[in-house]
C-alpha cells in the first residue's frame, strides 16, 4: 500500500527495469576479481540497471565470506544494505528482509535507522505484522551507528594487503574515496565503500510519517486498534501529501469505530470531508467499509454521514484525470483524452495511456502514440488506482442501497423507500436490485402501510420472476403485508405461486422457502384449519430438516395436535421438544402444554404434577400464571379450596396479560360463589377491573357483580346493570361475559321478576334492538328477546335462513340455530358450528347445543367412534348438568350398537341414580333399557321396562315417551305370541288421555279396527273408566 511512496522517498525517479546482458556475465563471474565484482556492480547501478548488479554483489558476499578484515567487513555490510535496497525497489520483499536482517545482525552498522526503516516496510508488505511492529519500534528508537572495535587511523592504501583492499587496487580505493567525498548519483548508484561514513542523519519528517504509517497499518493488521490510534494521528498531523493524510484519517476513523469511540470518529469524518482526500479512491472504499461497520453498531447517523461522502466513480475518475494531466504536462506528455462510458454490466470503461491499457486489459491501438516508454511513478500510481476503480462493480448502487437501509433504521421510511426503489429500478434482475426491491416492499408495509401498492408491485414481480432468492423474498414481503392486515386467506392464496418457484439447493434460497411454507402453516393455524396446519407443519419438518425454524416448527406442530384434541400425540411431541430443545424458546410452554394434554387425557394427578414442575422450574416464564391457574382448577376439583385459592391469587399477582388475570380471577370467584363469599367476589372483581381498566373483560366482571347484587337481594340494580352491560358490550363478538349475562337475565326474569317488570325489561330491550347499528348486538338482543318469549326455536329457524356465514355470529345465535336444527333433524351445519365454538368460543356455555347436534349427526351417520368422542368431550365439560343427559343416553345407545349389552345396561341404569336428571330423561332412559333388553332377546324384561315408561312417566314430553312405551310393549307381546295381551295394551293406550291423541295412537286404532275404536270412544265420552292391565312375569327389573 505504501510501496510506491516509500520508493519515492528513497530513490530518484521512477524507472522501468530491463535485464541487460553484459560481457562480464558471459565470461562468468568466477573470472572476475573481487574488485571487478564491485566495479561491475557500481557501473550497473550508475546505469540504473539495478537487477543486473545483483549477481556481482551476491558473488562478492559469497567470495569474501571468510575474510575478517575490518574494511572488508564494512564493505560486506554496505553490500548487504545495498542488496536490501535493490530488492525493496524490485519488490522482492522476502529477499530484501533476508539481506537487511543480515545487516542488522552484523557490525559495523553505520546506517541502522535506514536499515530498520527498510526492514519495517518490507515486513509490512509481506503481511508479517508482529515483526514489522518490532522493526518500526527499533527504527523509531533512533539507533546509533555501531562500528568495529578497532582503533581509528588514517588509511594508507598502499600498505594494505590484497585481502584488506577487498580485491581493489590502492589506486582504485583512492579514486573511490575521492568520488565519495565529491558525492554523486542517487543512493542506489552510490559507490560501495568500506570507509566510516559521516554520522547518520536523523529521520526527516517524511521518514517519520512513513514509519508511523507503517506502524499504524501493522497494528491495524493485528486488530490492535487502540495501539494504532497514536501513529495514525501522527500521520494525520504531519503528512505533507494530502492523499496520505486523507488515507490516514480514514484509517484512524476505522480504528475509532472499532473501539466504539463514535464521537471521536465523527469529528475526523468532518475533518476528512473538508479536504481533497475525499477524492482518494482508497478513502472512498474505506468510507464504505467504515459506514458498514457503524451501521452494524447501530450508529446510524454517523453511518449515513459517511455514505453521503462517498463519491460516484465518474467524479473520482474525472478528478484523478485532472491530476494525471498535470503530471503529463510537467513531463512534456500529451493530455489524456479520457473517454468514460458505462457498459451493459454497469462498469465504467475508460481509455488512456499504454501502462493503463495493460493494467485494465483493454484493446486499444497505441501505434500512433509518441509518448516515452517510461512514465513517472506518480502517473503510474494514478493510472493503477483508476484501474482498480474501474474493476469494481457499480458501488454507487450499493451506497444507495445502504443509505436506504439507514433511512429505514432511523425512522425515515419515505426516504428509504425512494432510494431502495431506485436501486431496484436500476438493476431489476440482479441480486442487489431484487434485495432492494424486497426491502422496498417491507418499508411500504411497515410503517407506511401502503398495502395496495405492495400487493400490486409484488404480484407484478412474481409474474416475471420465479427463480432464486428474489421471488421468495418478495413472496415473504407479501405474506408480511397480508399478515399486518390479518388477511390470512390472502396468505393462503400465495401457496400455488410458491409451489411454482424453480427448485434450488442454495442454502439462502431454501431458508426463505422454508420461511414461506412455515408462514403458510401459521396461516392455517390462525384460520382454525387445524388439520391442514398439522399437515403443513409436518411437511415443512420433513422437507426442510434442521432448518432455522426447527424450534418453532416442532412446537407449533405439537400445538396443532393439541388443538385437534389428539392429546396423546401432542403430549409425545411436547416431550420430544423438551428433550431436543432444552434451551429452546418454547421449552417452558412445551412443558406446560404437556400438562394440558395430561389433563385432556383425564390423567389429573399427573397433570397436577406437571403444573407443579412448571411452577418450580419456570417461575419467570410467560406461562407461570397459567400453570398456577390450572393447578388451582385441579385442586378446587378435589375440594382443596384453600390451596386452590392460593394458586389463583399467585396467578393474579404474576399475570402478564389481561387474559391470564381474568381467568384466575373468574375461576376464583366461581369457587367463592359455591361458599356464598359474595364480598370476596366483589373485592376480587373490582381489583381485576382496577388493574386492567379498558383491557379488562368488563362484561364478565359485570356478570359477577350482578350475581352478587342478586344474592344481596338487589334484583332491580342487578337487572339494570345486566341490561346496560349487554347494550354497551354486546357488539363485541369476543365478549363472552355478555352471553353469561343473557342466560342469567333470562333466569332472573323467570324466577324473580313480576310480569310488569318483565314487560318493562322487554320493552327497553326491544328499543335497544331497534336502535342498534351493530349487527352482533342486534343478533344478541334478538336471542335474548326470544328466550324471554320462549320462542328460541322459531328464531333459530329464522336465523338458519338469514345467516349463510356463521363466522360472525355470537355464541347465543349459534346456540339457537343448533336447537332449531336439532328440532328439524337438520345436521348439515353441525360440524361447522361445533368447530366455530371450539376454535373461537371454547369457553362458551352455548356450546352444549353444538355438542348435542354434532353427536347426534355422527350417531345417525353410524360413525360410532366419532360420536363417542363427542360424548366424552361433552361429559368432560358438563358432567351431570341437567341438559347433558343426552350424552349418557347416547353413550348407552352407542354401546348397544357395538353389541356391549351389559355395558350399555350399566350406562343407562346410572342415569336413574342422578337426581339432576329426573323427569323426561328418566322416561327416555327407561325406554332405552327396554330397547337394550329387546335387542338382547330378553322380551319379558324389555316389556317390563316399556310398561314402566307409560305407567310412571306419562306426563313427560307431552306423553311422547308413554306413547312409545305402549307401542314397544305391544311389539314385545306380539313377539311372545300373546295377541290378546297385545290388543289389551292397545285398548289401554286408547283409554289413556295422555297419549290417545298423539300420532302413535293411530297404530292402536289400526290394529283394533274401526268398530272397537268407536266403542272405546263412546265409552270415554260416557265417562266409563277401565283398568286394563297386562301382566307378564318380568323378573327383577331393578
Amino acid at each position: 500500500m505504501f510501496r510506491k511512496q516509500q520508493i519515492a522517498c528513497v530513490f530518484f525517479g521512477a524507472l522501468f527495469l530491463f535485464s541487460v546482458a553484459r560481457a562480464q556475465e558471459e565470461e562468468g563471474l568466477d573470472a572476475i576479481s573481487a574488485s571487478g565484482l564491485l566495479t561491475q556492480a557500481t557501473q550497473s547501478l550508475s546505469e540504473e540497471h539495478y537487477d543486473a548488479a545483483i549477481p556481482y554483489l551476491e558473488e562478492y558476499l559469497k567470495r569474501m565470506g571468510d575474510v575478517e578484515d575490518a574494511r572488508v567487513l564494512a564493505l560486506m555490510q554496505e553490500v548487504r544494505l545495498k542488496l536490501g535496497k535493490i530488492m525493496v525497489y524490485l519488490e522482492d520483499y522476502p529477499t530484501a528482509v533476508a539481506y537487511i536482517k543480515q545487516y542488522t545482525e552484523h557490525l559495523p552498522r553505520y546506517r541502522p535507522r535506514e536499515a530498520y526503516r527498510l526492514l519495517a516496510v518490507s515486513l509490512y508488505e509481506l503481511g508479517e505484522y508482529e515483526p514489522c511492529v518490532c522493526a518500526v519500534t527499533n527504527a523509531l528508537s533512533r539507533p546509533l551507528p555501531q562500528g568495529l572495535k578497532v582503533e581509528k587511523k588514517e588509511v594508507d592504501f598502499d600498505e594494505l594487503s590484497k585481502d584488506e583492499r577487498g580485491g581493489l587496487s590502492a589506486r582504485q580505493l583512492k579514486r573511490l574515496e575521492a568520488y565519495a567525498v565529491e558525492g554523486g548519483g542517487d543512493e542506489l548508484a552510490a559507490e560501495i565503500t568500506g570507509d566510516v561514513p559521516d554520522p547518520e542523519p536523523d529521520y526527516s519528517d517524511e521518514d517519520l510519517v512513513l514509519l508511523n504509517m507503517t506502524l499504524a497499518e501493522a497494528y491495524a493488521g493485528l486488530a490492535e486498534w487502540q495501539l494504532s490510534v497514536e501513529p495514525y494521528t501522527f500521520v494525520v498531523e504531519h503528512a505533507a501529501e494530502a492523499d496520505r493524510q486523507g488515507y490516514a484519517t480514514m484509517q484512524l476513523i476505522n480504528a475509532l469505530v472499532s473501539l466504539g469511540q463514535f464521537d471521536e470518529a465523527k469529528s475526523f469524518v468532518l475533518q476528512l470531508s473538508q479536504t481533497d482526500a475525499r477524492y482518494d479512491i482508497r478513502v472512498n472504499m474505506a468510507l464504505m467499509n467504515t459506514a458498514a461497520a457503524l451501521f452494524n453498531e447501530d450508529e446510524y447517523d454517523s453511518a449515513l454521514m459517511l455514505y453521503r461522502m462517498v463519491l460516484p466513480r465518474k467524479e473520482l475518475v474525472a478528478y484523478q484525470t485532472v491530476k494525471m494531466n498535470e503530471i503529463r504536462l510537467a513531463e512534456g506528455m500529451a493530455d489524456v483524452d479520457l473517454q468514460i462510458v458505462t457498459n451493459a454490466t454497469g462498469r465504467i470503461e475508460t481509455l488512456f495511456g499504454n501502462k493503463f491499457i495493460d493494467i485494465i486489459d483493454q484493446q486499444a491501438s497505441v501505434a500512433e502514440t509518441t509518448e516515452p516508454q517510461i512514465k513517472p511513478i506518480a502517473l503510474i500510481k494514478l493510472e493503477e488506482a483508476v484501474g482498480a476503480l474501474v474493476s469494481l462493480p457499480p458501488y454507487e448502487d450499493e451506497v444507495l442501497y445502504r443509505m436506504g437501509q439507514l433511512y429505514a433504521s432511523v425512522g425515515r421510511p419515505w426516504e428509504a423507500a425512494t432510494l431502495l426503489e431506485e436501486v431496484a429500478r436500476r438493476d431489476p434482475a440482479g441480486d442487489l436490485g431484487q434485495r432492494a426491491f424486497y426491502e422496498f416492499l417491507q418499508a411500504l408495509t411497515d410503517p407506511l402501510e401502503e398495502y395496495d401498492r405492495v400487493e400490486t408491485l409484488g404480484m407484478q414481480f412474481l409474474e416475471t420472476y420465479d427463480e432464486g432468492v428474489g421471488p421468495r423474498q418478495v413472496a415473504l414481503a407479501l405474506t408480511g403485508a397480508y399478515q399486518k392486515q390479518a388477511r390470512w386467506e390472502a396468505v393462503k392464496d400465495l401457496f400455488p405461486i410458491i409451489g411454482k418457484f424453480v427448485p434450488s439447493d442454495d442454502k439462502t434460497v431454501r431458508k426463505f422457502e422454508c420461511e414461506l411454507y412455515y408462514m403458510q402453516a401459521i396461516a392455517d393455524l390462525i384460520l382454525l384449519n387445524y388439520k391442514e396446519a398439522e399437515r403443513a407443519f409436518a411437511d415443512v419438518l420433513e422437507n426442510f430438516p434442521d432448518s432455522h425454524q426447527e424450534d418453532n416448527l416442532r412446537y407449533w406442530h405439537a400445538m396443532s395436535l393439541l388443538f385437534l384434541q389428539d392429546y396423546s400425540a401432542a403430549f409425545n411431541e411436547f416431550e420430544d421438544y423438551s428433550v431436543n430443545f432444552p434451551q429452546g424458546f418454547w421449552v417452558a410452554e412445551a412443558s406446560f402444554r404437556g400438562g394440558i394434554c395430561l389433563f385432556g387425557m383425564e390423567k389429573n394427578e399427573k397433570a397436577e404434577e406437571r403444573f407443579s414442575f412448571v411452577i418450580r422450574n419456570y417461575p419467570n416464564s410467560s406461562i407461570y400464571a397459567d400453570a398456577r391457574s390450572m393447578r388451582g382448577d385441579l385442586l378446587a376439583a378435589k375440594g382443596k379450596l384453600n390451596e386452590a385459592q392460593a394458586d389463583y391469587e399467585e396467578a393474579i399477582k404474576t399475570a402478564r396479560t389481561p387474559r391470564q388475570g381474568g381467568y384466575a380471577t373468574f375461576q376464583m370467584v366461581t369457587m367463592f360463589e359455591m361458599e356464598s363469599r359474595y364480598e370476596e367476589i366483589l373485592t376480587a372483581v373490582n381489583n381485576y377491573l382496577d388493574r386492567y381498566g379498558e383491557e379488562a373483560d368488563v362484561a364478565k366482571a359485570a356478570y359477577w357483580i350482578g350475581k352478587t347484587k342478586l344474592a344481596q337481594g338487589l334484583t332491580g340494580e342487578a337487572v339494570a346493570a345486566y341490561r346496560e352491560a349487554i347494550i354497551e358490550y354486546g357488539g363485541n363478538i369476543r365478549q363472552d361475559g355478555v352471553d353469561l349475562i343473557i342466560n342469567e337475565l333470562v333466569n332472573v326474569s323467570r324466577r324473580q321478576l313480576e310480569d310488569e317488570e318483565v314487560a318493562e325489561l322487554k320493552a327497553s330491550l326491544l328499543a335497544a334492538q331497534n336502535a342498534a347499528e351493530n349487527e352482533t348486538l342486534k343478533l344478541r338482543l334478538r336471542v335474548l328477546m326470544a328466550k324471554l318469549d320462549e320462542t328460541e326455536l322459531e328464531l333459530g329457524k329464522e336465523l338458519i335462513a338469514e345467516l349463510d356465514d356463521l363466522t360472525q355470529a355470537p355464541p347465543p345465535v349459534l346456540g339457537v340455530i343448533c336447537d332449531a336444527s336439532f328440532e328439524a333433524g337438520d345436521y348439515s351445519r353441525a360440524e361447522e358450528i361445533l368447530e366455530l365454538f371450539q376454535n373461537k368460543f371454547e369457553d362458551s356455555d352455548f356450546m352444549r347445543s353444538a355438542y348435542k347436534l354434532r353427536g347426534t349427526d355422527l350417531f345417525i351417520a353410524n360413525d360410532l367412534d366419532g360420536a363417542m368422542k363427542i360424548v366424552k368431550d361433552a361429559q368432560a365439560l358438563y358432567g351431570t348438568d341437567p341438559d347433558a343427559v343426552w350424552a349418557q343416553l347416547m353413550k348407552g345407545r352407542i354401546e348397544l350398537q357395538q353389541g356391549l349389552h351389559e355395558t350399555s345396561l350399566e350406562t343407562i341404569r346410572s342415569i336413574l341414580s342422578v337426581r339432576a336428571w329426573r323427569g323426561a330423561a328418566y322416561a327416555e332412559a327407561t325406554m332405552v333399557l327396554g330397547e337394550i333388553e329387546e335387542a338382547a332377546g330378553n322380551l319379558v324384561r324389555a316389556f317390563g321396562w316399556y310398561q314402566r315408561v307409560y305407567f310412571q312417566y306419562k306426563g313427560y314430553a307431552n306423553g311422547t315417551w308413554a306413547a312409545e312405551g305402549y307401542l314397544a310393549s305391544a311389539r314385545c307381546l306380539q313377539q311372545m305370541g300373546r295377541e290378546n295381551d297385545r290388543r289389551n295394551t292397545f285398548r289401554a293406550m286408547l283409554f289413556d288421555k295422555y297419549v290417545n291423541t298423539l300420532p302413535q295412537a293411530d297404530e292402536a286404532r289400526a290394529v283394533l279396527g274401526a268398530s272397537e275404536v268407536l266403542e272405546i270412544q263412546q265409552m270415554i265420552e260416557a265417562g266409563t273408566t277401565t283398568n286394563i292391565t297386562v301382566t307378564v312375569e318380568a323378573g327383577d327389573l331393578k
